[in-house]
C-alpha cells in the first residue's frame, strides 16, 4: 500500500517440503500463518522467487532462472500485515543481526 514507507517488522521462517517441478517449489507455510489479507507475500530471502499459489497451510512458489532449492531448505518471508500475522503464534523469537538467538517472547494478546 505504502511501498518503501516501513521496515520490516518481522519475517517468518518457512521450509521446502516439496518440488513440484523444477520452476517451483512448495513451502511449509500457508495464508493461515501469514495473514493474506493485505495480498500475498512478496519478500522471500530467495532473490526472485515469487509467490504463485496459496492455500492455508502451503504456498507454492516459482523460482527464478538459475535458482534451485532443495527439500528441506529454510526461506524467510516478509508477511504485508504483520499485525494479524503476530496474532496468529504463540510466540516469536527475537533475532539479531548475527542470527543470534536474544529472546522468545509470548504474543501476550494471543488466545484472549
Amino acid at each position: 500500500m505504502l511501498p518503501d514507507t516501513f521496515e520490516i517488522a518481522a519475517l517468518l521462517l518457512t521450509q521446502v517440503i516439496d518440488r513440484p517441478t523444477g520452476k517451483t517449489a512448495t513451502l511449509n507455510i500457508g495464508h493461515k500463518r501469514w495473514a493474506v489479507d493485505q495480498g500475498p507475500i512478496e519478500r522471500f530471502s530467495v532473490a526472485g522467487m515469487t509467490a504463485k499459489s496459496w492455500n492455508e497451510e502451503h504456498t507454492v512458489v516459482r523460482l527464478p532462472q538459475g535458482v534451485d532449492v532443495d527439500i528441506g531448505d529454510y526461506v524467510l518471508i516478509a508477511p504485508r500485515h504483520v499485525c494479524p500475522t503476530v496474532n496468529l503464534w504463540e510466540s516469536f523469537v527475537v533475532v539479531n543481526k548475527d542470527g543470534d538467538v536474544e529472546d522468545v517472547k509470548p504474543v501476550d494478546a494471543r488466545n484472549r
